[in-house]
């Protein structure tokens, strides 16, 4: 159905198949790069601060897994689309240079929101925060019994996930891209799109553990933001360039696991040296 071809077991793939660790490591950067997405965090954040009002841990705890679990979800599904387009767009050059354009504009937008702070394609606009801020209030202040609240989450999670979808269509792209060019079967790719949303949500299972253990609130600091969005944006970029450049780049280990971690370095240093400045102006 998603145009892979057959291959041996999964567990063969990751055990023996040691050529195919950038994909691995791939896999593991991009998926945690993208769960660190400002807009989807904001979106947990402000739905756990909304259920505290219930005084009640084990109902934050559930809640916010039906939460995590509801986006993780409907974003894999967005991911099996994606792919099953990439596919067919690889086999020619000009739709290749489309798909590089079309990760690389992602790209530049995070990177643009980041030194401007000001965004230009990829995230919640004010407007569409506000929308999303009285659903929430609609949805979970009408609830008090449990069944109502389940229903409730699910709905302002599939809200969530649509709203944040431009937030992180980049990497989707250029990870699908990935696995088009290596051409794996349907057991690898499973298993690595299952690695890619576990890292996807680890970061808000921490989040929503640390906030469920100390029973204290906590909200998206517009710094943390952009510097995320910096090096997201740098690191679309680079592993765009590399598809873009052919399947000598992107199999290559070094390029791959080197260069990723070079250019998340480089990013943090850019941040560092941006917000430095910025203190020095006041």
């Amino acid at each position: 159905v998603l145009g892979l071809e057959e291959s041996d077991d999964a567990a063969d793939f990751f055990i023996w198949n040691f050529s195919e660790m950038p994909l691995i490591f791939a896999t593991v950067i991009i998926g945690l790069i993208d769960g660190f997405n400002p807009c989807s965090l904001w979106a947990l954040l402000f739905l756990i601060s909304m259920i505290m009002r219930f005084k009640s841990r084990k109902l934050i705890l559930l809640l916010g897994i039906v939460f995590i679990l509801v986006v993780s979800f409907v974003y894999g599904l967005f991911i099996m689309g994606v792919f099953g387009a990439v596919t067919y767009i690889l086999d020619y050059l000009l739709l290749r240079v489309l798909l590089f354009s079309m990760a690389f504009l992602f790209a530049l937008a995070n990177i643009y929101s980041f030194f401007t702070d000001k965004e230009m394609l990829v995230s919640i606009s004010s407007k569409n925060k506000k929308r999303f801020v009285q659903k929430i209030r609609d949805r979970l202040y009408s609830q008090n019994h449990l069944p109502g609240l389940i229903l409730a989450t699910i709905f302002i999670a599939l809200l969530a996930s649509i709203i944040e979808l431009p937030c992180t269509a980049g990497f989707p792209v250029v990870w699908n891209s990935m696995m088009a060019e290596q051409g794996i079967g349907f057991a690898a790719y499973a298993s690595l799109l299952s690695v890619y949303l576990l890292m996807y949500v680890l970061v808000e299972l921490i989040l929503l553990l640390f906030m469920v253990i100390t029973f204290s609130k906590m909200h998206m600091n517009l710094t943390y933001g952009r510097s995320l969005k910096l090096i997201s944006g740098m690191l679309m970029a680079y592993l765009a360039l590399l598809l873009l450049m052919g399947s000598e780049y992107i199999n290559s280990t070094s390029y791959i696991m080197g260069g990723s971690s070079i250019v998340i370095a480089v990013s943090l240093l850019i941040a560092f040296l941006f917000r430095k400045k910025l203190k020095q102006k006041k």
